[in-house]
């Protein structure tokens, strides 16, 4: 199994034009596919059929895994078995049988304007090197709406105090244009002036020990920052992208447009973000529905 799903990862990279951060998960569910087969004295993938394939998504039930990464997991088996069967390994897909979990509707959190603004406020005001780094790396998750690995992969040369554009590059190596708000571009300048000398192409945002930092270090500032600023409410890379889209959305945007900015392949997936506040909504109605005007109104 295990030389199998290495061959499987070489395979879609190659063909798929994944990034590291995707393949790392494709061999993460494989991998624990591989080590519940082991567990089952199975070590040859034509031994596996459906009962295998269900009783492995009842493991990870029970080891509290949640229907949607249950559901990620299926489809990473679902794409090796499919994989082997192009091989000539097995006759047919035993995964294909299995139905995939409905996911739950649960709306991503997000920080309201009246939490984010006053945080920006206090967050430029930081004078102190660690600090000045802290603001730029949140307050350009925020202005931009991207992804903490495609925040990490910045290089120094990537934002200008100036341009009001940046380029990254997302899922599937694929690259988009953001613009970038004044505050962002304020906050990178501010950092910058104390990042020490660098070239262009030395990472944006560094770690104590110069390179690169990484999501897990990005994660662990923002919560230290959180205390820093004595704010209420724990903040989260993830928390700031669903911010900037409900955000967006909430003064008009349109939802093609936010999906261009989140880089999003599909339009189904932009639209959980279509949560509004009830507030939101009342003012909506209010103003453009014919039955809104309450008795005595003109």
């Amino acid at each position: 199994m295990d030389s199998g799903v290495a061959d499987y990862l070489v395979w879609l990279e190659a063909s798929r034009n994944l990034g590291h951060a995707s393949i790392e998960a494709y061999r993460k569910d494989l991998e624990g596919f591989s080590a519940f087969l082991e567990s089952e004295g199975v070590g040859h993938p034509v031994a596996i059929d459906v009962r295998f394939v269900r009783a492995w998504l009842h493991n990870l039930h029970g080891h509290g895994f949640s229907r949607t990464s249950v559901a990620r997991k299926l489809s990473s088996l679902r794409g090796y078995l499919d994989w082997l069967c192009r091989r000539g390994v097995l006759p047919s897909n035993p995964a294909a049988l299995v139905s995939t979990p409905k996911r739950g509707t649960r709306l991503p959190r997000h920080l309201h304007e009246n939490e984010i603004l006053p945080l920006v406020d206090e967050l430029s005001a930081l004078e102190d090197p660690s600090g000045r780094q802290d603001a730029a790396l949140c307050i350009l998750l925020y202005s931009t709406g991207m992804r903490v690995s495609e925040l990490c992969s910045l290089e120094t040369g990537d934002i200008q105090p100036y341009d009001d554009t940046i380029k990254v590059t997302g899922k599937g190596r694929k690259e988009r244009v953001i613009p970038v708000g004044m505050a962002a571009r304020k906050a990178v300048s501010r950092w910058l002036e104390v990042r020490g000398k660098a070239g262009r192409n030395a990472p944006l945002f560094v770690n104590a020990r110069g390179t690169a930092m990484q999501p897990r270090s990005v994660r662990y500032r923002l919560a230290r920052l959180v205390i820093r600023m004595a704010q209420a409410r724990h903040i989260s890379p993830h928390m700031l992208r669903h911010s900037f889209a409900t955000h967006l959305l909430d003064h008009g945007a349109d939802l093609r447009s936010v999906q261009e900015l989140l880089g999003h392949a599909s339009l189904s997936t932009t639209q959980i973000y279509t949560h509004l506040s009830k507030q939101r909504l009342r003012e909506v109605y209010d103003a453009c529905h014919p039955h809104a005007k309450k008795d005595g109104e003109d």
